[in-house]
């Protein structure tokens, strides 16, 4: 009996292994190295080295990773209803991978900035942002002690709400579903153009709302929609990936406009895309997602 239970354990865990990349792997070392060399090299530096094309990369190769990841992981389970994808055990799940790290590190972040600031909450909150920005910015699941990167985390946190209704969509319409992740996107986008276009913000109360847009998985779901896509079949040359040669050229042409000639999309002064990562770049970086798939 001891034996047949080996077997199986032994089958189980090759039938793991087949859906595990070894090019996700790669990727994510090298998109860390990057994350961290985004952090410690200024921008008079970085605007040299052509950084848009190569080093800026990083965020969307992970968005573009979690929809990949996320859709992978739906497929195995063979849930395919929204009552089959919304489960306690993938509550249960999510919340042993990302929201109890994220509390343990939230205490953690507190007191060392509490410690740094000589227990004085008022000095460490004040220095760590913009004085008068509100007390409410904490519940965006942001960490007091401020550290680049902390607007990722909210990312991570909506996902579990948002990923299997997603991929819900990609298995009843996958295309309408693409289409609308860019539509959602861009609209977000030009909801922020429209009513948060002001530079400077007139008061906290617009740039908190400013701040939950940005850190809004909705802000990024061209990416995530682009690797879950991908999650139903990677091979460049399909046919059903053909889109993505096209849009690759156009969000190639956008960032060396962006890069080396200063293009910037801005309507009587003010920017109409906010940030660095929105749908025109996407592309570029899903397409190289594409090309180590194929290459390694």
């Amino acid at each position: 009996m001891n034996e047949i239970y080996l077997i199986d354990k032994n089958q189980e865990i090759l039938g793991k292994e087949k859906h595990q990349f070894f090019q996700i792997d790669m990727l994510k070392t090298f998109m860390i190295f990057l994350v961290i060399f985004d952090h410690i090299v200024t921008w008079g530096v970085k605007n040299k080295i052509g950084a848009a094309l190569w080093e800026r990369i990083s965020i969307p190769v992970f968005l573009v990773i979690m929809g990949f990841n996320i859709g992978l992981s739906f497929k195995r389970s063979g849930a395919s209803t929204l009552k089959e994808l919304y489960t306690k055990d993938y509550f249960k799940s999510k919340i042993k991978r990302y929201v109890i790290p994220f509390l343990i590190l939230y205490v953690v972040s507190t007191i060392t900035g509490l410690i740094l600031y000589g227990f004085n909450w008022a000095n460490m909150y004040n220095n760590q942002y913009a004085p008068g920005h509100g007390i409410i910015n904490l519940f965006t699941g942001f960490f007091v002690f401020w550290g680049p990167g902390n607007w990722f985390i909210p990312l991570l946190l909506q996902s579990i709400l948002i990923m299997p209704l997603l991929y819900y969509g990609f298995i009843n319409k996958p295309k309408l579903t693409l289409i609308l992740c860019f539509v959602i996107e861009i609209s977000m986008q030009l909801i922020v153009f429209t009513f948060l276009g002001e530079r400077p913000l007139p008061s906290w109360e617009k740039a908190h709302i400013l701040t939950l847009f940005m850190t809004s998985i909705p802000f990024y779901l061209s990416a995530v929609g682009l690797g879950m896509w991908f999650s139903f079949g990677h091979n460049l040359r399909s046919k059903r990936n053909l889109f993505i040669w096209i849009l690759f050229l156009i969000s190639l042409t956008y960032l060396i406009a962006y890069q080396f000639f200063g293009f910037r999309f801005v309507i009587n002064g003010v920017p109409l895309l906010r940030g660095d990562y929105h749908f025109l770049v996407f592309p570029y970086s899903a397409f190289l997602f594409l090309v180590v798939m194929a290459l390694l």
